[in-house]
């Protein structure tokens, strides 16, 4: 699958599962430690919106800030989110995969950042699911083209002088899926419980 066709799956997983957000949920502690879920739905907003800016050449605007969330998801996350998304992948649809994009590592190639933006959508789809106690419904081929990815990904964001992004990966369990693999990889705990 090419890097839009992996997003457009991304995003529709992530979708589902935003869907899926009851008011009773906001409150829920999420796998990002310290975080609720309205924290991880005011991020998934915001990393969307950014890579609709990004992938067009824009600086984002102050409201928009990747490691610490503003509350942009408003009182229906759900539309919200499902708006961002459709914003970023008509952006990237637009502007095509040509040339160069700048993110917080740096200026990349624009494909690379948009499977930066799938390996995001898929970890924190993860995240919410696992908070609402559902299932992500990640797929083979969507983990398998992120964990590809991630091989080179990681290493290059932990080596970042002021990196807080990822933990450290840890050990994933025996007989590991591909998702479970990833999740260790970026530092989570595939058997997190809240």
């Amino acid at each position: 699958m090419t890097p839009l066709e992996l997003l457009d799956l991304a995003q529709k997983v992530s979708i589902a599962v935003v869907d899926r957000v009851k008011a009773g949920d906001l409150t829920k502690p999420c796998p990002c430690a310290g975080w609720t879920v309205s924290t991880l739905l005011d991020k998934m907003v915001t990393a969307a919106r950014f890579t609709a800016a990004v992938v067009a050449g824009q600086t984002p605007g102050p409201d928009i800030n990747i490691l610490f969330p503003k509350p942009l998801a408003g009182p229906d996350p759900a539309k919200t989110y499902r708006e961002a998304c459709a914003e970023c992948i008509e952006r990237i649809t637009a502007c095509g995969l040509e040339g160069e994009m700048v993110v917080p590592a740096g200026k990349v190639p624009k494909a690379w950042g948009v499977m930066n933006r799938v390996l995001d959508c898929t970890l924190n789809t993860w995240d919410l699911a696992k908070a609402l106690g559902v299932d992500p419904e990640i797929g083979e081929v969507q983990a398998a083209a992120v964990l590809a990815f991630s091989e080179d990904f990681f290493p290059k964001v932990r080596a970042m002088k002021d990196h807080t992004r990822f933990a450290e990966p840890v050990e994933p369990p025996a007989g590991a899926t591909t998702l479970e693999r990833l999740l260790a990889a970026s530092g989570r705990r595939p058997d997190w419980r809240p």
